[in-house]
């Protein structure tokens, strides 16, 4: 689905179940703080497994808000069962067999490409903490 397609359904999900709405943005919100602030650490003080726990948390609320489609979430899964983590990132889906990009995290990242049950997803390798936009005075 496009993307206001995803959106729409949310905002009705708030209209009919605000609370639920309301925690998961929350919980959304906290899981993406501390990601940073996890991301800004020294790489070499930086925990694997809390790295993969604010990962799940944030997926749990995608799920809860209904934008992850049951291929996904099932693929999301099996990646948590060999002690990684998975998200959605972007809008998600409603139904189908993919949510456009999912970002997959396990503590020995050579292992993710090894999982047979992932081999149709092309993968991206990235590093996560990179320096993203920042504001510069023009002279």
């Amino acid at each position: 689905e496009p993307t206001g397609a995803v959106v729409a359904a949310v905002r009705r999900l708030l209209a009919a179940e605000p609370a639920r709405v309301e925690r998961a943005l929350g919980a959304i919100r906290a899981a993406t703080e501390a990601l940073r602030r996890e991301l800004l650490l020294e790489e070499r003080l930086a925990d694997p497994e809390r790295l993969r726990d604010i990962v799940r948390q944030g997926e749990a609320a995608l799920e809860d808000l209904g934008v992850v489609p049951g291929a996904t979430r099932r693929t999301i899964r099996r990646i948590e069962q060999e002690g990684g983590a998975a998200k959605i990132s972007g809008a998600g889906a409603l139904t189908g067999d993919g949510a456009g990009a999912v970002v997959v995290y396990h503590a020995e990242p050579e292992r993710i490409e090894r999982w047979p049950f992932l081999s149709a997803w092309t993968p991206f390798r990235v590093r996560l903490g990179a320096e993203g936009l920042r504001p510069e005075a023009l002279p």
